[in-house]
């Protein structure tokens, strides 16, 4: 994985506050924003940018009152949401400066436009129905807001009013926090105020909106960074217009926001913007990012990822000095802001002083002057009413939360733990939905606080059931959370579901609960190379070991229903419990990890290291996963100590054979199960710890087996017969030299000679069964011959054949071969008029092939490519005959007539070893195939001389094969030095099959011809082909 230095480029450098908020953090560890999309309410963002190019998938636009029609962006003033959109998720592609999610989409919502920058005049999309239809949505930008603030009234800060005035937007926003897990992120307003406006301060009325995150804005440029990461703020770190976080604490959090550089609309380039608007969209990218890293969270638990981790280690200012301004450049009021009393209230003197001390120029002369009118305000806030939690840390959020805290949670998270003791606990619940999650920050916790919260609610059920109380944590669902930090939370921690694991960091650091009692419940498994300084009680399982291998409890407790699980592997090592004191009950359980276990493999475990236990385990055994090996308890003490045992039975991989082939491969594994070093360890571990139900042995037996090349071998004989059926066909009395067949021309008139060309191509498939290795081979060659006729009857010639054939073989294995073959052979056909159109024939062929094979073998993580070469003899011979009788007829002369004939093929390979790494490489024997069929059938032909000489003839054959020979084929094979020779065994599925053969031939007077041939073969079971030719050639 890249550094985070890789990421700062000049792009990144570019984006003004990523280094601030220490995204370079977050990219390192793979979040970029793949695969998130993220909300956003704003202007109108410009889609067609370089930067967002293919990015806004959706740009949903108001109703403008004034058209009559759907608003129209104008992009010389609607610039507002583009540069929004660009500090969240613009294009990391060397141009520019890129957003925070570079790697997110974007859903535009519009509800601000026309030069005045506001919804006058505009009727808003139904942000409800937007939003709630894309649930992949996590957060929602909302970089606007009003002038209104209740907080700061207290005549007006009343929560039922502050609700019950609510308008559309922010009742659909409430609702999507609410009801669809949104995070809800609202920029805290530009007028300097020392809280939020409305928008921003709704949890402070409605509790329930825990996703729910308000942004002031920082100007970075007051900001220095210690070389140990520490940032001091000075005076002018907060930017001069931001509103501050008082009151909303719980929820707000500071962010980069002056002199911002994004997108501008109107150029489609790049301009500077500041605003607490550029600040929210530093956070809004950051919870996509923490969504990519943690998917399963909720809304809430999306929002705590951010703030928890806010850097609160800086150093604040003694104080801020901001200003307020009418028109957003004049001047009209300055804001003091004193910090935790770190200084007395100042008088007009030192106010000018300090001013001096952050502007220049005319600005600092207006500010004075506006003191000397009186035109100035002095707040004394806390540093949480200034900054909330802190300074945005994306590095940090992606890490997972830092902190629980009952301020944000409610009476439903507050439960009894009858385990532990009584009264109840409140515990935030993480459901991974089958996800593995980490989390490695230091997690620590915060009690309920009155101060936190509207004095309305502070007898209300939350404040009442969370009142004093630790805060703990509850893990449940499908999946893994891991704590590798230093956590300090004080709450239980419950493992209710899925598993969850007490670690060390990766660096060996972290990885302890220093005060939680951990209790783990039925269906719930605890794992762990940390230290758990409190208690634990186990009525679940309880499997020490994640990155390292001991799991350290001060005080443990198993009970009855309570599983304690100690994994070992095959290289002697095992996991630990240990224990302060230890009060054992339940069972105690080994587990194998996958590895290679040597025959009558044997280990002595002390899981249990206690320094005083009682009680003793109830049950000891071994949960094994592994479809082939034996391991069995042969001693225990039942307080941890045993000698474990392992071996294979003879039928352990052949009883999982699914046809001859795996069951012969099955035994030679088992025969060699106790030699097997080097890669063929890992084979047999591949195969040892497939699935524990034993389904994925047989399929890896037959890649192992060499039946890939009988299919080779088949798919071979099979071209050969067809190749024989196109020579065939030229002197079974259908393609004769026309003189000799009485098809119309004289014997006188006849061409004694020809010479002709057959290029040929052919397809045939055979379907994979019972272990027998399918294929589907394509070839095309060209046969080259001379012929020649006798007064006597007799024709006789040669012929030489070239092609080419690609074998594809279908079976558990992947394999294909390519082959080139040469043969030459003699025909002739014995044919004489007093024979009264009987015919024989013979044909003879001999040749070789050159075949290469690629086979590769893949199962449960086991992945070797071999390959193999070797030159093979052919050989065919064939003997038939037939009678034909002809007749005129006013279309022209008919010929038909039975046939048949005895058919002899044979390939032979010799024998070789694979190439290419790996134990599964196999030395392969010699082998012979042959086969010996024969066909039974008919042919007719109809042929007629047109008026230029030109003979056009057609032609049928229909005959059945019949398969002399079982059709079994054999390879014989040993992996590579190894010595058990095992077999495969392929079986033809059916010895009959129908053939059919049609042709369309034209010959011309000057003894040019030309011919079009295709055939198939039927009825065969699981196999079929097909075959085809343009022959042409010249008589003389």
């Amino acid at each position: 994985m890249a550094s985070a230095e890789s990421f700062k480029t000049n792009e990144y450098l570019s984006g003004t506050g990523l280094n601030f908020i220490r995204a370079a953090d977050a990219y390192a560890l793979g979040y970029t924003g793949a695969g998130i999309t993220l909300g956003m309410i704003d202007t109108s963002v410009r889609g067609d940018h370089p930067e967002l190019a293919g990015k806004v998938v959706m740009m949903a636009l108001p109703f403008d009152t004034t058209t009559g029609q759907t608003y129209v962006p104008n992009w010389a003033y609607d610039t507002h949401g583009s540069h929004v959109a660009g500090i969240m998720a613009a294009l990391r592609n060397g141009v520019g400066m890129h957003g925070v999610a570079f790697d997110a989409n974007l859903v535009s919502a519009v509800i601000l436009g026309t030069a005045s920058g506001s919804n006058e005049n505009l009727v808003p999309p139904d942000l409800l129905s937007l939003f709630a239809a894309h649930p992949e949505i996590r957060v929602i930008n909302n970089s606007w807001g009003s002038d209104f603030y209740p907080s700061l009234d207290p005549l007006k800060d009343i929560p039922a009013d502050v609700i019950s005035g609510q308008d559309g937007e922010i009742r659909a926003l409430r609702k999507l926090s609410d009801d669809y897990g949104k995070v809800i992120v609202f920029a805290a307003g530009n007028n300097s105020m020392i809280a939020p406006n409305v928008e921003g301060m709704m949890p402070r009325y409605a509790p329930d909106l825990t996703g729910w995150i308000s942004v002031v804005s920082l100007n970075t440029a007051g900001i220095t960074t210690a070389t140990d990461g520490t940032r001091t703020i000075g005076p002018s770190g907060v930017s001069y217009f931001s509103n501050l976080g008082s009151k909303a604490y719980l929820w707000t959090v500071a962010a980069p926001g002056s002199n911002i550089i994004s997108l501008n609309a109107t150029t489609n380039g790049y301009m500077q913007k500041s605003g607490t608007s550029m600040a929210a969209p530093y956070v809004s990218g950051t919870v996509g990012l923490v969504a990519q890293a943690f998917p399963w969270m909720t809304g809430k638990q999306l929002a705590d990822a951010v703030l928890t981790t806010a850097d609160s280690t800086f150093i604040a200012p003694t104080h801020l000095v901001q200003y307020t301004s009418d028109d957003g450049r004049n001047p009209n009021k300055v804001i003091i802001t004193v910090i935790d009393h770190s200084v007395p209230t100042p008088n007009d003197v030192t106010i000018k002083q300090w001013i001096e001390q952050v502007y220049q120029g005319t600005t600092a002369d207006a500010l004075k002057a506006l003191v000397d009118q009186g035109k100035k305000a002095v707040n004394d806030l806390t540093k949480e009413d200034v900054f909330g939690q802190g300074l945005l840390d994306a590095g940090k959020a992606v890490r997972g939360i830092a902190r629980l805290d009952a301020n944000r949670m409610s009476a439903s998270d507050v439960v009894a733990l009858p385990e532990l003791a009584p009264g109840n606990y409140a515990l935030e619940t993480f459901n991974t939905k089958g996800y593995v999650a980490e989390f490695s920050n230091d997690i620590t916790q915060r009690q309920w606080n009155d101060a936190y919260h509207h004095a309305s609610f502070l007898a209300g059920a939350d404040a009442t059931a969370l009142r004093g109380k630790d805060v703990g944590l509850r893990k449940t669902g499908a999946g893994l959370l891991v704590l590798s930090g230093v956590n300090s939370y004080s709450g239980a921690t419950v493992v209710d579901g899925g598993s969850l694991a007490v670690s060390k960091r990766a660096d060996g650091s972290g990885g302890v609960l220093q005060n939680s009692d951990v209790l783990v419940r039925q269906g719930g498994v605890l794992l762990g190379d940390g230290a758990i300084q409190k208690r634990a009680v186990n009525s679940g399982t309880v499997a020490p070991g994640y990155r390292g291998l001991t799991l350290t409890v001060n005080d443990y407790t198993q009970t009855g229903q309570g599983t304690l699980q100690i994994g070992f592997n095959s290289r002697d090592q095992y996991s630990v419990l240990s224990a302060n004191s230890a009060n054992l009950d339940g069972a105690l359980r080994f587990s194998p990890s996958p590895g290679f276990y040597a025959e009558k493999y044997s280990i002595n475990i002390n899981s249990v290291q206690a320094t005083s236990s009682t009680g003793a385990f109830n049950s000891v055994g071994v949960n094994s996963s592994s479809p082939t090996l034996n391991f069995s308890v042969a001693s225990s003490n039942g307080l941890g100590a045993a000698s474990l045992g392992q071996q294979r039975v003879s039928s352990a991989y052949s009883r999982y054979a699914d046809s001859t082939t795996t069951s012969r491969v099955g035994r030679a594994l088992y025969q060699m199960a106790g030699q097997a070093t080097g890669d063929m360890q890992n084979l047999f571990q591949a195969l040892d710890w497939s699935d524990a139900s034993g389904s994925d042995i047989a399929p890896a037996m037959e890649q192992l087996s060499p039946n890939s090349y009988d299919a080779v071998a088949r798919a071979g004989l099979e071209a050969q017969r067809q190749l024989n059926l196109l020579m065939v066909r030229r002197f079974l009395g259908a393609n004769g030299q026309q003189g000799a067949s009485g098809t119309g021309v004289s014997s006188s008139a006849a061409a004694d000679r020809q010479a002709w060309a057959l290029p040929f191509s052919s397809y045939s498939n055979m379907n994979a069964n019972g272990g027998s290795a399918g294929f589907s081979a394509s070839g095309a060659g060209s046969a080259l011959g001379v012929d020649r006729l006798w007064e006597s009857g007799l024709t006789a010639g040669f012929d030489l054949v070239l092609a080419g054939r690609r074998t594809d073989i279908h079976s558990a294995a992947e394999a294909r071969a390519e082959t080139q073959a040469a043969s030459v052979g003699g025909h002739a056909r014995f044919k004489p008029r007093w024979w009264d159109g009987a015919y024989a024939v013979g044909m003879a062929r001999v040749g070789f092939e050159d075949v290469q094979m690629q086979r590769a073998v893949n199962f449960n993580g086991y992945a070797r490519n071999h390959n193999s070469k070797w030159t093979g003899l052919t050989a065919d011979t064939l003997v038939g005959g037939g009678k034909n009788w002809d007749w005129a007829t006013a279309w022209g002369g008919v010929e038909a007539g039975p046939l048949a004939w005895l058919e002899y093929s044979l390939s032979s390979r010799p024998g070789f070893t694979e190439g290419g790494s790996g134990a599964s490489a196999l030395r392969v024997d010699a082998a012979t195939y042959n086969n010996l069929s024969s066909v039974l059938g008919a042919h007719a032909n109809l042929a007629r001389t047109l008026d230029n000489g030109t003979t056009l003839t057609w032609d049928t054959l229909a005959g059945w094969r019949h398969d002399r020979l079982d059709g079994t084929f054999s390879s014989s094979a040993s992996f590579k030095g190894y010595s058990p020779d095992f077999e495969s065994r392929s079986d033809m599925q059916g010895r009959d099959a129908m053939l059919v053969h049609s042709s369309v031939r034209a010959s011309h007077i000057s003894g040019f011809f030309a011919q079009v041939d295709l055939g198939s073969e039927f009825f065969r079971p699981q196999s079929s082909s097909c075959f085809g030719s343009f022959s042409f050639g010249l008589e003389f």
